[in-house]
């Protein structure tokens, strides 16, 4: 370990302003990550909605085609029953 240089209590010593530039650095480091983290955050709730909204488009499409499949069943039967 480097030992300390000189008794001024004005100037910082180079232990000190390397421990306040890892601070910083690691200030630097933890916004980053949280800026992160609240992207992708966003992101995921974003696609959750997407999901649940395409998920929605399907089962409304589903109920379509089930009617249209009745409609198509009850018209197949009228027509046999004319013919």
């Amino acid at each position: 370990m480097i030992r300390w240089q000189g008794e001024d209590p004005n100037r910082l010593h180079a232990q000190e302003m390397a421990l306040l530039a890892l601070c910083d650095r690691m200030t630097v480091l933890e916004q980053a990550l949280t800026i992160e983290i609240e992207t992708r955050n966003q992101l995921t709730l974003e696609q959750a909605r997407r999901l649940a909204k395409q998920h929605d488009t399907i089962l409304e499409q589903r109920e379509a085609i089930l009617r249209l499949e009745d409609q198509v069943r009850r018209l197949d039967a009228t027509v046999r029953s004319l013919g």
